[in-house]
């Protein structure tokens, strides 16, 4: 029990943290890298990267990651149509907007694709979960364990609702920058 709760502080606190950072930090590229950057080294992920859907395309890029990553995003192919490439967690997490747990990589099917990877590198189980705010949509945030069975109910909805949290910074920061583009130019005083 005790183990437990410091399990779950541990996260807590991550959350606590990224959700000052997200108040605090206007930066996206930043705010996407400190919360890979937090997560890794509150709750000792292995990786953790945040993909971003490719406009116009079915694409799952990542946008930024921390922790063990050895060449491993450079190696992997995610998209999130039907094609065998978009049945991953990841894939099903853009399409559905829930989580996806695998929790023994080597046994999931549908991590057959980027298993070989996954193992190269001692990734073990991992969990993706949706970055959206109402219907849009921007992608998912992926944790990886060095062990089985490393992600329990508590813990995926505690990361979705991080993520969940996420998705509401990139839709207030779109929204910021489409009026801030939408602004007419001041006309200049004629009194002068």
């Amino acid at each position: 029990a005790e183990a437990r709760i410091i399990h779950l502080n541990s996260i807590l606190r991550a959350v606590s943290n990224i959700s000052q950072l997200i108040i605090e930090e206007k930066d996206r590229g930043t705010l996407l890298a400190e919360t890979c950057r937090i997560l890794v080294e509150s709750r000792s992920y292995r990786l953790v990267w945040i993909g971003l859907i490719e406009n116009g395309t079915f694409e799952i890029k990542p946008a930024s990651y921390a922790g063990f990553e050895d060449g491993y995003l450079g190696s992997i192919h995610v998209t999130w149509d039907d094609s065998p490439n978009g049945q991953g967690p990841t894939g099903t997490t853009v399409k559905t907007k829930k989580p996806s747990v695998v929790n023994d990589i080597m046994a999931d099917p549908s991590f057959a694709n980027w298993r070989d990877e996954a193992a190269k590198r001692g990734y073990r189980a991992m969990v993706s979960v949706p970055v959206a705010m109402e219907e849009h949509t921007y992608g998912a945030m992926n944790m990886y364990s060095d062990r089985p069975d490393a992600f329990d109910e508590q813990e995926v909805n505690l990361l979705a609702e991080l993520a969940g949290d996420l998705g509401f910074a990139l839709y207030t920061a779109d929204i910021k920058r489409n009026v801030q583009e939408m602004k007419c130019p001041t006309v200049p005083d004629s009194s002068m």
